[in-house]
């Protein structure tokens, strides 16, 4: 009897030993499976984020070369070819805002073992903080010289001459305390 006993208890524990270690492989399954799926929609994701930072570098050449390069009083009469340029970079940025949202949710303060998974990640995070400030420090740098401007203006002409009103500030996404595109 006590042997019967003692064969059961040995039975129970090694179904017990068996079982958890199937559980354990079945979550480490899934968990592969998981990383998977999110490395296949980061891949996907970040291919789509290329091409708005492509986008965004031509609309900023664009800025450069029509606004930033001609922000002179003497200059004042194409004010208004200058906001439309800077509205159609606003709407690069909007759609980079917009697209990136489940990158954002998936790359940032996220960890990933796979080497592919977390490169797509880290220039995630450094094209998108860089592109934000970069459009920032931009219409920053255009109000303030556009309030230079208008110190030298007449009053009928300051109604219509207006700093651009900007909705985003500075960002460090990955708290690294590098405010990537301010430099």
């Amino acid at each position: 009897m006590k042997k019967l006993a003692i064969g059961a208890l040995v039975l129970a524990v090694a179904l017990i030993v068996t079982g958890n270690s199937i559980l354990v492989y079945n979550m480490m399954q899934k968990e592969k499976i998981d990383l998977k799926k999110v490395s296949a929609s980061i891949k996907k994701d970040y291919n789509a984020f290329k091409k708005d930072i492509e986008t965004f570098n031509e609309q900023k050449i664009e800025y450069e070369d029509k606004v930033a390069a001609n922000l002179f009083l003497e200059t004042i009469e194409e004010y208004d070819d200058w906001i439309k340029v800077i509205d159609s970079y606003t709407e690069t940025i909007k759609k980079i805002e917009k697209d990136s949202k489940e990158l954002r949710e998936m790359c940032i303060n996220k960890t990933y073992t796979d080497e592919a998974t977390k490169n797509k990640c880290n220039a995630f995070i450094v094209a998108y903080e860089e592109s934000i400030n970069s459009y920032v420090k931009d219409i920053n740098g255009f109000n303030e010289e556009v309030s230079n401007i208008r110190v030298n203006l007449k009053k009928s002409e300051k109604e219509h001459i207006t700093e651009y009103e900007l909705k985003y500030e500075y960002i460090d996404i990955n708290s690294d305390g590098i405010t990537e595109g301010v430099e």
